[in-house]
């Protein structure tokens, strides 16, 4: 694995038409326009590609598309192989809480929680995924095992209030915002069932928020759920103030880009 990716890899984008099917003339243009310029090897249907809002059909005719346009040039990588490829271009932590990766080769590559100090302020941040299953095809996920997120996130930031002694704890969420109709697990329904969390950043939905929202946890009291869409089209900024005993508050907005 380790000699077979090495280099610079792509995760190629999916492009669509107008009415919203896959754009496959362009996808080839896309791969050969990769190679011919000196990429290493291509990610395919990673969360650049889509692969979230994909059908099934859909995902098996972008790969069919790669893989004919690719031609045996060049490594292709899908699933959790290819998150392992990416690790020696990493120049930060994997932050997972909720996927047990031990029968997976991510195992030992990812850590729960990581703890920054800013200016004398300690900063817990921990990190949750979205279910796989159903999802994911179980062939990509291979044996991670998804971990329940409510569960998961009582302990990180038990740990990281009162074992570790952070001043803000910050969750890194790919849940999704919320889904309408629906009791599925969302960042709305982890912060009221919550505690000792100050921030949910989030990611998955693609849901372009002007401005944080406010959600009363278990104790009742605020915390923020930022989630600025996707592509980089937004930025987000959220300030922070503690005073001199460190009591909170904070505002945020959304940065066009």
């Amino acid at each position: 694995m380790n000699s077979k990716f090495v280099g610079t890899g792509v995760a190629l984008v999916t492009p669509f038409n107008s009415d919203l099917s896959i754009d496959h003339e362009a996808l080839t243009n896309i791969v050969n326009y990769n190679i011919e310029n000196g990429t290493d090897y291509l990610v395919i249907c990673g969360t650049t590609g889509e692969s979230v809002t994909l059908t099934k059909q859909e995902k098996k005719d972008v790969v069919a598309t790669i893989s004919k346009a690719n031609n045996g040039r060049l490594p292709l990588v899908l699933g959790i192989g290819g998150l392992f490829a990416q690790l020696p271009h990493a120049k930060f932590q994997f932050l997972s809480a909720n996927y047990d990766f031990s029968n997976t080769i991510m195992n030992t590559h990812t850590k729960p929680y990581q703890i920054f100090k800013k200016s004398g302020i300690k900063i817990g941040v921990f990190g949750l995924g979205i279910e796989l299953d159903g999802l994911v095809a179980p062939k990509m996920f291979k044996e991670t095992k998804y971990l329940n997120p409510i569960e998961i996130s009582q302990d990180m930031s038990r740990i990281l209030k009162k074992e570790e002694k952070c001043d803000l704890v910050i969750c890194l969420s790919h849940l999704g915002y919320h889904y309408r109709n629906s009791d599925k697990i969302s960042d709305l329904i982890l912060a009221k069932a919550t505690k000792d969390i100050d921030l949910i950043i989030g990611g998955h939905t693609h849901t372009f928020l002007p401005k944080p929202t406010v959600i009363k946890n278990s104790e009742n009291k605020n915390v923020l759920i930022n989630q600025v869409g996707c592509y980089g089209i937004n930025l987000g900024k959220i300030d922070f103030y503690l005073d001199s005993d460190k009591n909170k508050s904070a505002n945020g907005t959304s940065i066009i880009v």
